[in-house]
Formats: C-alpha cells, structure tokens, sequence
C-alpha cells in the first residue's frame, strides 16, 4: 500500500452509538492482550490481503490512560498489520481503531473479547480459545454476574430444566451453539491435556449442525410423547377404560364392565395412534 493505510481512513475521530469512537492510533501504542486465547495463525496470507485490499475492519481497543491501549479485538489483524510495518509494506504506523471504554474488571474483559471476536472466528482452533475463556470468565464472576449470565442461559434454552443449566450451558448460550458441541471443546482442552486446536472437534466438518439437529429431533420426539400421554389420559375418562401410551404405542385394556362390542372401536383407535405416531418417527 502506497500511501499506508491512513490514506484511506478518516483522520478526525467520531463516536459510534454514544460507547465506542474510531481514531488513529500507532501501532507502536497498541498492546496485546494477555488474556487471549485466540490463535494467532495464518499471518502471511492476512498480511498480503491487507496490503492488497485495505484494512476492512478497524482494531477493537480500550485505553490504559498512560497514551496506550490494549486489544479486545482484532490481534491478528494487530499482528499482520505488524508484519507489514515492520517490512517496509506499510508506510504510515497509524491504524483505525474502535476505541471503547475500559472493562471494569477482567471478567468483564473476558466476555467484550469472546463478543468481539465470535463473529469473525469460524476456525475450530478459535473455538476453543473461546472456550477457555469462557471458563476463565465463569471463575471470575461474582455471584450476582454468574446469576445474571445463567438467568440469560435460562431463557435462551428455554426447554431445558433450570437446575440442569451448568458450565457448558452457559457457555453455549455465548457461544450460540450447542451444550453438546461445547462439551466436545471442553473435552478437547483437558482430555490428555496438550489442548490440541486440531484434535478431535476439527475431525468432523458441519459437527455444530448435527449436534443441532439432534438436539432438535430429541425436542420434537419428547413433546410428541408428552402430547399421546395427555392424549390417553383423556381417553380413559371419556372411554371409561384404562389407556396409555407405552413404547410408542397405545394400550387400552378394557376393564371389566366394559362391552365387548367396543372392542372393535377400540382396536381401530390404537391402529389409528399407531399410524400416526409411525409417520411422524
């Protein structure tokens, strides 16, 4: 790039939404983040896209009070940029930057990094890092900031018991993935303890979707139970027999006093269920 990257941004600082304002800032006054856990991979290729197309998305940052500022997100952008810089490809070291109010604390930190980076991430290495910092932020919360976090999860699994809502819940919820998904990352960070990026969750390509699915068909196939249960407890108060529904099917066992001359109808019924309760398995 020619005439650097300022060339192509706006000089003067403006706010954005009344919480963040873009500027200028050096590199030279940018610091990473010791709390990421996001991987720093594939620096070249983003080095030359940058230096061909131009910085697309500003650099997340927050200030230190002493003239400096530290990622929340963007790093690898931070560090291509770097690359740049530092071998002649970049003539001007200011770059374009979110600039946002400090976290008040480093839980606080920890969930505006996983926010600003969750979007932009779809490595399964990248994943995992939010992951460990989503576990991270669990042991820092306070007891009214985990409270908060598990009501939000509460909601958003709105079919799951509340007493079951846990870890890997809350930090699905985050995520926007699966309690299932989540536990295979977590199996990944401590199951022989390398925390290998490419062990285990990379194995498997569209594992999010399925584990959706499966969640999804598991929902459908409890609501259908619980609906032919309530449908055979009516049936015995209108029928005055004993109705239930066992193993996929429906059982009516006529009591004493009931007619023989029903027990045709009653048959039909089941046969009914049954097909029903077929097509939709």
């Amino acid at each position: 790039m020619d005439a650097g990257l300022s060339a192509l941004m706006p000089k003067k600082e403006r706010k954005q939404n009344g919480k963040a304002r873009y500027m200028m800032i050096d590199l030279d006054d940018i610091m990473t983040n010791r709390l990421n856990e996001m991987p720093i991979v594939q620096i070249e290729e983003l080095s030359d896209a940058i230096d061909r197309d131009g910085l697309y998305s500003p650099l997340e940052v927050y200030p230190n009070g002493d003239g400096t500022y530290t990622l929340i997100g963007g790093e690898r952008r931070y560090t291509a940029l770097r690359a740049l810089y530092d071998h002649g490809r970049l003539d001007n070291p200011e770059v374009q930057c979110s600039v946002r109010p400090k976290p008040a604390d480093e839980y606080e930190e920890l969930l505006q990094m996983c926010d600003s980076n969750i979007v932009r991430e779809d490595e399964k290495s990248a994943k995992l890092g939010h992951v460990r910092m989503l576990m991270r932020a669990i042991e820092l919360a306070s007891a009214s900031q985990k409270q908060e976090w598990k009501n939000e999860t509460i909601a958003y699994f709105a079919n799951l018991d509340p007493r079951k809502i846990g870890t890997r819940e809350m930090i699905a919820f985050r995520m926007q993935c699966s309690p299932s998904t989540v536990q295979k990352y977590i199996n990944a960070i401590h199951g022989d303890g390398k925390e290998n990026p490419e062990q285990k969750v990379a194995e498997e390509n569209g594992m999010e979707e399925k584990d959706a699915e499966r969640d999804r068909l598991k929902e459908f196939m409890s609501r259908k139970k619980d609906l032919f249960e309530r449908s055979a407890g009516k049936m015995s108060k209108v029928l005055g027999v004993k109705c239930s529904y066992r193993n996929g099917k429906f059982i009516i066992s006529p009591s004493q006093e009931s007619c023989q001359a029903f027990a045709a109808d009653y048959n039909a019924l089941v046969r009914q269920f049954e097909a029903m309760g077929s097509a939709d398995e």
